[in-house]
Order: structure tokens, then sequence, then C-alpha cells
């Protein structure tokens, strides 16, 4: 994400950014709880589907961000 902190107009492409992080640390969630192997705690069991859900979604909302960032939003 460092790529994005600079652009040729100044622009920091804050809302690709924020979508990329919130899909980073859902990645990151999801493989610290172990959500690969199917945990049996309910809370653990939440979380999972929360950053699953997250992830899922991640290929529109990343599509999308990119096109907000070259509109310069």
């Amino acid at each position: 994400m460092a790529e994005l902190d600079t652009g040729s107009s100044g622009r920091q492409f804050g809302t690709l950014r924020t979508i990329l992080a919130k899909v980073t640390e859902a990645a990151e969630t999801y493989q610290r709880l172990g959500c690969q192997t199917n945990p049996k705690a309910a809370s653990v069991r939440k979380q999972c589907l929360t950053s699953g859900a997250t992830i899922a979604q991640s290929p529109t909302d990343v599509r999308d961000g990119a096109r907000l960032a070259l509109a310069g939003k």
C-alpha cells in the first residue's frame, strides 16, 4: 500500500487505501483465528463469518475503489 501514498497530482487514493486496509485486516484476522479449520467456539465462528464476508466482497470493493481512485476521489 506504500505505492499508493503518492500520485502524480498529489492525491493519496484515500478510498482505495481504506478498502485495501479493511481487506488486509480481514485476511489477517481470518488466518490468525484459524478460520480455515472450522473453529467450534461461537464467538470465533462469528468473527470468521465477518472476516469471510469482507474477503468475499473484496473483489467488488477493490474494483469500485480503483474506479474512484481513477476519478480522483
